[in-house]
């Protein structure tokens, strides 16, 4: 269970307490806070210091309001501002001022890289010359939709389709060709 909850039962039983003249049912959910905090602390083994810190902060929370309610304006108000203000730097005037001055990082490209689905292989990509399981050169002649036609030096075919690609290498009517 999270702290937050512990110190937002303090604040609930603060407010119990001063609006509505009802000490008791304040007293009671801070004690139900405080018993939280103890339990979290332990399970979690704070150091003794660590633990009283976290202990103390219950009584932080009902004695600062009454010795200095403008004190509590201005920390709720500081609470809600600051994220504001953070927010609207880090959304905002940022990149408002990147765009002033230049930024130094690359643009994003226009459309993402998208990998292909498993046994698929772009066949545009596969490079002009190959190498048969002798090492004899099969020269590119053109890519034809779904595959790409290969001539050797001796006159022979062969095509190579997009499900005969297995890494750096298909496996043709022809025999194996590799790249590097």
């Amino acid at each position: 269970m999270s702290l937050i909850i512990a110190y937002a039962l303090t604040i609930v039983g603060l407010i119990f307490a001063g609006v509505h003249d009802f000490a008791g049912m304040g007293i009671f959910l801070t004690a139900i806070g405080v018993v939280i905090t103890l339990v979290h602390g332990l399970r979690a083994k704070y150091k003794p210091v660590a633990l009283i810190a976290a202990l103390a902060a219950h009584a932080v929370l009902w004695i600062v309001p009454n010795f200095s309610p403008e004190l509590v304006g201005k920390l709720i108000g500081a609470a809600i501002g600051i994220p504001i203000a953070a927010a609207l730097v880090i959304g905002v005037l940022l990149p408002l001022v990147q765009s002033m001055f230049g930024s130094e990082q690359p643009a994003a490209p226009a459309r993402p890289e998208q990998r292909e689905a498993p046994g698929e292989f772009d066949i545009t990509a596969l490079p002009d010359i190959v190498y048969d399981s002798n090492n004899q050169q099969w020269q590119r002649y053109g890519v034809y939709g779904d595959h790409v036609l290969y001539r050797s030096a001796d006159g022979q075919e062969v095509n190579v389709y997009n499900a005969q690609i297995s890494g750096k290498s298909a496996n043709t009517d022809k025999g194996s060709l590799h790249w590097y």
